[in-house]
């Protein structure tokens, strides 16, 4: 990348970690920011469940890829399985909220 930038070098690994953190930033506002417009919108009232996955694979499977489990904060190589669930919804056939 710093190469199509048209730098002299890569940015050092200080800088590198002050864009991330920066942007750590910026993602939570944003967030925090569709989160307060949906509220304002009435749209909190189905919750929508995320569960992912893990499952690691033999070194030998060659459909497998690195991936990353930030709960442990960890890489690990083979599969995510993701799904979403709209719990409150009861045509879903989700597992429902109390």
């Amino acid at each position: 990348m710093w190469l199509v930038c048209d730098f002299d070098r890569p940015p050092s690994r200080d800088a590198v970690d002050r864009f991330l953190t920066d942007l750590e930033h910026v993602v939570d506002d944003i967030f925090d920011y569709l989160v307060e417009q949906t509220a304002a919108r009435g749209l909190l009232d189905l919750t929508y469940s995320i569960d992912s996955t893990d499952m690691r694979a033999m070194p030998a499977d060659q459909d497998a890829s690195n991936c990353y489990d930030p709960t442990d904060d960890e890489y690990y190589y083979g599969y995510v399985a993701d799904c979403l669930d709209r719990s409150n919804d009861p045509d879903s056939g989700g597992v429902h909220g109390e």
